[in-house]
């Protein structure tokens, strides 16, 4: 019996990267409340998506459900989706002119198999954000929702170069991970 992936996300730029790499699926919002203490950004990322991944399982039991979860990270400090405006100056600012990485961690979970997990990071390079491009991009939304308070694909892109790793990292979603555990869960199964 064929199984309908679930994204477990409401990220439209998610979406948009499984709708280009022509991935079937449907959504569902997790409705989870995120937290981990883990201190490693490559294991507090997957298990963010696990728990996401697992919030899905419950609402769509029969199905296989897909999440990710992507923070930026800095010198030791986490920066996830912004608290506000002044959180999100607050994270631009000490990027600004300085490198980090971003992690996005990737979950799939299918009946009668554990949780199978992904995290992979990329390396990027923000050049030095003039005060007044920062003032005003603060006053739109598109900082809202974003770890790091920005989108490489959006208005910030224009100070962001990927030094290390893949672009569709940065963005939230690497298509070559989903299919590499969509490849994992068929074997677990017995699919090919």
């Amino acid at each position: 019996m064929a199984r309908t992936l679930v994204l477990a996300s409401t990220s439209p730029r998610r979406h948009a990267l499984l709708k280009q790499a022509d991935i079937p699926f449907v959504t569902l919002d997790p409705l989870v409340e995120e937290s981990s203490i883990c201190a490693e950004p490559g294991g507090r990322v997957a298990e963010l998506a696990v728990q996401k991944a697992l919030a899905g399982a419950l609402k769509r039991p029969e199905d296989w459900i897909l999440a990710a979860d992507t923070l930026v990270f800095q010198q030791g400090s986490f920066f996830p989706k912004p608290t506000g405006p002044g959180d999100a100056r607050r994270m631009l600012q000490r990027l600004s002119g300085e490198k980090h990485q971003v992690w996005t961690g990737v979950a799939l979970k299918c009946p009668g198999i554990s949780v199978l997990t992904l995290a992979d990071s990329a390396e990027v390079s923000f050049e030095e954000i003039p005060e007044k491009w920062l003032n005003s991009y603060l006053s739109g939304t598109e900082w809202k929702d974003k770890a790091g308070a920005y989108g490489i694909q959006g208005a910030v892109g224009r100070f962001a170069t990927v030094l290390r790793g893949e672009e569709q990292t940065v963005v939230g979603l690497n298509i070559p991970s989903v299919l590499s555990l969509l490849r994992e869960a068929r074997a677990c199964l017995g699919r090919d």
